[in-house]
């Protein structure tokens, strides 16, 4: 009889068909949770294409901003889709990093007037609030 030890493969006590699959679906879910997974890789491109068009046309929208800033935006932007394809951060952890990211943008660009800062800040918190409440609902799903 062989002893236990790191070069022998341990085989589970039971063999059970559901516990079976219970530990295939998990070892699926993990799979899929990876960062650099066929989801993931979709996720990440979602993620960053999304917020670079989506920064851009709120501040023109919302501000009047022009191309001088395209690339700061695009850079926050990219920053903000990976760590959020990433983190797959919460509600409101979405929410302040959307809020955050728009700040800065809009603090280097400046602004037209406070109603529209705060009609842009609103649009953002929101914006990033739906993003996370979709990120929960996801991960309650698995």
């Amino acid at each position: 009889m062989e002893r236990p030890g790191p070069s022998s493969v341990r085989r589970p006590l039971i063999d059970d068909p559901e516990l079976n699959a219970m530990r295939a679906a998990d070892a699926a879910r993990d799979a899929e949770l990876h960062p650099f997974s066929p989801e993931g890789i979709r996720r990440l491109k979602i993620y960053i294409l999304g917020a670079c068009v989506g920064f851009p046309l709120a501040n023109f929208v919302l501000i009047n901003a022009n191309f001088a800033g395209l690339w700061l935006q695009l850079l926050v932007a990219i920053v903000y889709g990976t760590y959020v394809a990433l983190a797959r951060p919460g509600t409101t952890l979405c929410a302040l990093a959307t809020l955050g990211a728009g700040m800065i943008i809009q603090g280097y660009l400046g602004t037209s007037g406070a109603f529209h800062t705060l009609l842009a800040l609103i649009l953002y918190g929101t914006a990033g609030a739906l993003i996370g409440f979709r990120e929960n609902d996801k991960q309650a799903d698995r």
